[in-house]
C-alpha cells in the first residue's frame, strides 16, 4: 500500500507532507541546508500548515533557504560587495561581467589587469581634486613665467574648473573629456595646439607631484597636434626700424635701450624685462642671457652684439623705478608701440615683432639657421615655422647697417 504524500510549493520553497502509520501527518522542508520538521493531525491541517510555512519562509528569506550554508554565506558576501558601491547584487554582477569581458573574457585576464594597475602606480597616487592641482600649477607660473604667458594659461585651466570639472579627481579626467574641452568653440590649429601644450605641461606636473601614475599616459598624451597654416610673421621694414629708433631718440631716450635690444639682439619681451647691466659684456662684444633671464627655456646663451647694440655703450643709462640694476622698464613695450603708432611709423604693433624682424633679417643676411637658433634660444624647426618671413638679402644688410648711429 502506497504511503499518502502531499507536496506544497511556494516561491521556491518546498514542503513535503507524509502520513505516518499512526494517522498523523509529518511535514518536512529545508532551510539554510538543514532539514526542519513538524506534524499535523489531519491531511487538511497538514496541507494548510505547509502552505503557511512555505509562504512565510519565501517572503522572509527568499531563495537563500534553498542553498547550503556555504552558498548562503557567498550570497551574503555578494550583497555586501554590491552595497559598498551602492548597487543591487544584480547590478554589481552586471558590472563584474562587463569588466571580465573588457579584460578579455576570463578571470585570469582581470587579474593581469589588476597587476598592471598596481605596477603602473595608480594605487599609490595622491587623490587630489582638479581645483587644487590647477591652483598649484598656476602658482608655479606666477613665480617662473612671464605675465602675458600666465594670462593665457590661467584662462585655459581656470575655465576648465569653472565649467564644473573642479571637483573631479585628477586621475578621473579621461582623454575623451580633455579632447572635447580643447576642441570647444572649433578653435584654429594654433589655438588647439596652444591649449594642448598647456595641458601637456599641466599633466606632466601632476605626474611629478604624484597626482598621476608614473606608468600611465596622461590624458593629454593621447591627443594629437594639428597642422598650423604656415603664415609669415609680421616684421618691421628697415625703414620702420630705423625711423622708430630716431623717433625714440628724440622723444623718449630711455626707451632706446629696449627698442635696440629687441630689434637688433632679438631678446624676448620677458628677457628684456629681466636683463641687468652686468649682462652687457661690452669688452667681449656679447650680451649673456642667463637661465634666470631666459625663463622660458632656462638655458644660458650668448648673443653677439650687432653694430646697433654696440652703439648703446655711448648712451647714458636711464633711471629705472624697478631698480638701478635693470636695463629696461616693464612698461617700455607699451610706450614704444604707442609712440610709433601715433607717429604713423607702424599701423599696428604685433606681438614679438622686434624678435621676428631680428631673426628674419639675419636669415636674409646669410647667417646659418643653426647659429641663429643657438643665439636666439630656439630650435631650427621653430624658426622655420614661426619666425621666418622671406626677405631679400639687401634688406638684411640695410636693417643691420648701424655703424656710428649713436654718435
Amino acid at each position: 500500500m502506497n504511503t499518502p504524500v502531499e507536496i506544497v510549493k511556494f516561491g521556491g520553497i518546498v514542503v513535503r507532507c507524509v502520513q505516518r502509520t499512526d494517522g498523523r501527518w509529518h511535514l518536512r522542508w529545508r532551510t539554510g541546508g538543514r532539514e526542519k520538521t513538524t506534524t499535523a493531525k489531519t491531511r487538511e491541517a497538514a496541507v494548510s500548515r505547509a502552505r503557511t510555512i512555505a509562504k512565510e519562509l519565501s517572503r522572509a528569506q527568499g531563495g537563500t533557504l534553498l542553498v547550503s550554508q556555504e552558498q548562503g554565506a557567498a550570497l551574503g558576501q555578494l550583497v555586501a560587495l554590491a552595497g559598498r558601491e551602492g548597487l543591487s547584487p544584480a547590478a554589481w554582477l552586471g558590472r563584474a561581467e562587463a569588466a571580465i569581458a573588457l579584460a578579455g573574457g576570463s578571470w585570469s585576464a582581470v587579474e593581469r589587469a589588476v597587476r598592471h594597475w598596481e605596477s603602473s602606480g595608480i594605487g599609490r597616487i595622491e587623490r587630489v581634486a582638479m581645483v587644487k592641482a590647477v591652483s598649484r600649477f598656476l602658482g608655479i607660473y606666477e613665480r617662473e613665467r612671464a605675465r602675458h604667458t600666465l594670462a593665457g594659461v590661467r584662462k585655459e585651466v581656470e575655465a576648465f574648473v569653472s565649467a564644473g570639472h573642479g571637483a573631479m579627481g585628477c586621475w578621473e579626467v579621461s582623454r575623451e573629456l580633455l579632447e572635447g574641452w580643447i576642441g570647444r568653440g572649433d578653435p584654429s590649429a594654433r589655438y588647439w595646439n596652444n591649449r594642448l601644450g598647456t595641458w601637456k605641461t599641466f599633466w606632466n606636473r601632476c605626474r611629478d607631484w604624484g597626482y598621476w601614475p608614473a606608468g600611465e599616459p596622461t590624458p593629454a598624451e593621447g591627443i594629437g597636434k594639428r597642422r598650423e597654416v604656415d603664415r609669415a610673421p609680421e616684421i618691421l621694414s628697415p625703414e620702420q626700424a630705423h625711423g622708430g629708433l630716431e623717433l625714440l631718440r628724440e622723444r623718449a631716450p630711455d626707451l632706446v635701450w629696449y627698442f635696440v635690444l629687441g630689434c637688433w639682439a632679438g631678446l624676448r619681451p620677458m628677457e628684456l624685462s629681466r636683463l641687468r647691466w652686468e649682462d652687457l659684456l661690452w669688452d667681449r662684444g656679447h650680451l649673456v642671457v642667463k637661465p634666470e633671464v631666459a625663463g622660458k627655456t632656462l638655458r644660458e646663451r650668448f648673443v653677439p652684439m650687432e653694430a646697433m647694440v654696440k652703439g648703446l655703450e655711448c648712451l647714458p643709462r636711464p633711471r629705472r623705478k624697478a631698480g638701478p640694476a635693470k636695463v629696461c622698464g616693464y612698461k617700455d613695450p607699451v610706450r614704444i608701440a604707442t609712440l610709433l603708432r601715433e607717429a604713423g611709423i607702424v599701423p599696428s604693433w604685433a606681438q614679438d615683432v622686434m624678435r621676428h624682424s631680428y631673426i628674419s633679417y639675419r636669415i636674409a643676411r646669410g647667417d646659418s639657421l643653426a647659429r641663429i637658433a643657438e643665439e636666439a634660444g630656439n630650435s631650427e624647426g621653430i624658426i622655420r615655422r614661426r619666425y621666418r618671413r622671406p626677405v631679400m638679402g639687401s634688406e638684411g644688410a640695410r636693417y643691420f647697417d648701424g655703424e656710428g648711429w649713436a654718435r
